[in-house]
């Protein structure tokens, strides 16, 4: 899978805005989240149904680092 320019901005923003973890509950569309998973930027730790804790990796932290 190629990462795209709204994968980049996302990985970033979630770097700088929640300090590389991100937590969402309720109906919020995951499907953003699951294409940074997918590319290995991030990993989900499902919580209960309706709640999952993202983590930024390492290769995700590297991404998020660059221009």
């Amino acid at each position: 899978m190629q990462a795209t320019d709204q994968d980049r901005a996302l990985i970033k923003r979630i770097q700088l805005e929640a300090a590389g973890r991100l937590h969402t509950e309720g109906a919020v569309d995951r499907r953003p989240f699951q294409r940074l998973e997918e590319l290995g930027w991030l990993v989900g730790a499902s919580l209960n149904l309706n709640e999952v804790l993202y983590t930024i990796t390492e290769l995700g932290a590297k991404e998020a680092l660059r221009d």
